[in-house]
C-alpha cells in the first residue's frame, strides 16, 4: 500500500509539516527541532521540522516544496524517521530523526 502524505511549508516560521493523509493525530512530542506526531495506537504519523534552514543549511531562499515524505525504521534500541523532500528546483532533500526506545513508537 502506498502512503499519501499532506504537507505544508511556513516560510515566516521557517518550517515544514508532513503527515500521514486521513489519520488522526492523538499527541506529539518534541525533540530539539523536531515535533513527531503519534496515532492513538502509538504509530509514528506525522512531523514538523523547526527551523528548516539552520537544518538544512543549502536550501534556497525561495524554496518551494513539490512532494515530501517520511519513512519510519525501527531497530532494537531506537527509531529513525527518514525525511524525504523534492523541491521545485528539482533538487532532492533528506534527513534523518533518530529516536530512542524511550518514547514508546509502535511498529
Amino acid at each position: 500500500m502506498i502512503k499519501q502524505f499532506v504537507f505544508d511549508y511556513d516560510d515566516e516560521s521557517d518550517s515544514v509539516f508532513i503527515k500521514l493523509k486521513d489519520v488522526k493525530i492523538k499527541g506529539s512530542v518534541d525533540i530539539g527541532d523536531y515535533i513527531i506526531d503519534f496515532t492513538p495506537d502509538g504509530k509514528i504519523a506525522g512531523l514538523e521540522i523547526l527551523n528548516l534552514s539552520k537544518n538544512f543549511r543549502d536550501l534556497p531562499k525561495d524554496i518551494e516544496f513539490v512532494d515530501c515524505s517520511f519513512e519510519v525504521r525501527y531497530a532494537k534500541e531506537y527509531t529513525v524517521i527518514i525525511f524525504s523532500a523534492v523541491l521545485k528546483t528539482g533538487e532532492k532533500i533528506q534527513t534523518n530523526v533518530p529516536i530512542l526506545t524511550a518514547i514508546p513508537v509502535r511498529r
